[in-house]
């Protein structure tokens, strides 16, 4: 059988926590398909309720009411804000309070990676838009390779289309909004984020100065920080090291090759480095100075 949910997806949305808003976004209107084995097509009419869309993928899918749904699976009915409150969130490894400074300090300002111009830079910070999960990927792998500790976990946040504003049951919405100055409207929005995540002392603390540069957010409050301007946290889920985007495993998946990371990630070092230009600020001064936050 062949399922085909009508979307509208911003180009590239399924491999990033891409904004609707952002000036260097095309969008493509299509047709998912996802086949499911023999059978009969099913299309999912446009104005299909979610539970239509929810009965339909998961007797598809052969996913049972009370069954968890993997990433994978999901992805075929990212219109579901629900399916995602099904994943049974992992436990990220645990950090001395002192790790957690180390750590994030060390991925927000060291700077690892050539851009175009030779110019040796760290992660893509002050463009919010787009990347976060090349940059949580990187982030772990830094860590672990540098730092020697474990490696941590993903974080994954959803945003719920029922949230003020948010487009029809047929999109990709792009409700989690988090505040920034690093985009000219003061704020980007994303259908889904992604980060890098530890424990300490039982508290979760999440490693994302795209959000917060001054130091690791609690769970609570990174998600809190996608709430801004009617935005709306549908869901979230703690991922074990290799999860990558929505369209992989959530635990148990294949790890992403850190060659592939890099060059994924270099593709939004020129984007980065352009949006300080529009913002009108010195480029290199910020992009090439020692601490992301340094005066």
């Amino acid at each position: 059988m062949r399922i085909t949910l009508l979307l509208f997806v911003p180009a590239l949305a399924l491999f990033g926590c891409r904004t609707t808003d952002s000036s260097d976004v095309q969008s493509t209107g299509l047709e998912q398909e996802v086949d499911t084995g023999g059978g009969s097509d099913l299309e999912i009419a446009s104005n299909a309720s979610p539970d239509e869309i929810a009965e339909y993928v998961r007797n598809t899918l052969n996913v049972p009411a009370t069954g968890e749904l993997g990433l994978e699976e999901v992805e075929t009915a990212t219109v579901i804000t629900a399916a995602w409150n099904k994943l049974p969130s992992q436990s990220p490894p645990r950090y001395t309070r002192a790790q957690l400074a180390q750590a994030f300090a060390y991925v927000r300002d060291h700077r690892f990676q050539k851009d175009v111009d030779g110019n040796i830079r760290r992660l893509s910070w002050l463009f919010p838009d787009d990347g976060c999960y090349t940059r949580a990927e990187l982030a772990a792998g830094l860590i672990m390779k540098d730092l020697d500790l474990p490696a941590p976990a993903k974080i994954f946040s959803f945003g719920d289309k029922k949230s003020a504003g948010a487009p029809s049951i047929n999109t990709i919405g792009s409700s989690l909004t988090a505040l920034t100055k690093n985009h000219s409207s003061g704020s980007v929005s994303w259908w889904y984020h992604v980060a890098a995540v530890v424990d300490v002392e039982g508290t979760t603390y999440v490693l994302d100065a795209a959000i917060d540069p001054t130091g690791p957010m609690t769970k609570d409050q990174w998600l809190a920080a996608q709430t801004a301007k009617g935005g709306h946290v549908g869901a979230s889920v703690i991922c074990d090291r290799n999860a990558y985007a929505p369209g992989s495993a959530c635990v148990g998946g294949e790890v992403q090759s850190q060659a592939a990371s890099s060059k994924q990630f270099g593709t939004f070092l020129p984007r980065e480095w352009n949006r300080m230009i529009q913002l009108n600020r010195n480029a290199r001064n910020t992009l090439l100075q020692e601490s992301l936050i340094a005066p």
